[in-house]
C-alpha cells in the first residue's frame, strides 16, 4: 500500500466518521484541562498540553468534515475555536443550497 492510497483511506474514514473526531476531541480537551499544569510536575504539564492540542486538532478536523458534508468550506471549522458558541453555530449550520436548480428533489430527476 503506497502513501497516496493510505491518505485516501484515512481521509475517507475521517469523512465517514467525523462525529467521532468531534466527540473524542471534546473528551481529550476536557481531560487535558483536568491535568494539573504545575511547574513541579513537568511530565504532567506535557501530557496535559498534548491532550489539549490533540483534542483541539481532532475537533477541528471533525468540524471541517462536518462543514464539508453540508456543502460549506472547511474553514467554517475555525468557529470551533470560539468555544461552545462556535460549536452551536456549526451544529445549526444548514446545508448550502445547490446552484443550478430551483426546486425538484435531490435525486436528479429532470
Amino acid at each position: 500500500m503506497n502513501l497516496t492510497s493510505m491518505n485516501r483511506l484515512i481521509g475517507s474514514c475521517l469523512q465517514d466518521n467525523f462525529y467521532k473526531c468531534v466527540i473524542w476531541g471534546i473528551i481529550l480537551q476536557c481531560f487535558g484541562g483536568l491535568v494539573p499544569l504545575t511547574a513541579s510536575r513537568p511530565l504532567l504539564a506535557l501530557v496535559g498540553w498534548l491532550m489539549l492540542s490533540g483534542g483541539t486538532l481532532l475537533t477541528l478536523i471533525g468540524f471541517a468534515y462536518y462543514a464539508k458534508a453540508k456543502g460549506r468550506s472547511p474553514a467554517w471549522s475555525l468557529l470551533a475555536l470560539a468555544s461552545v458558541l462556535g460549536w452551536l453555530i456549526l451544529i445549526s449550520l444548514g446545508a448550502k443550497p445547490r446552484s443550478g436548480r430551483i426546486g425538484g428533489d435531490l435525486i436528479g430527476e429532470q
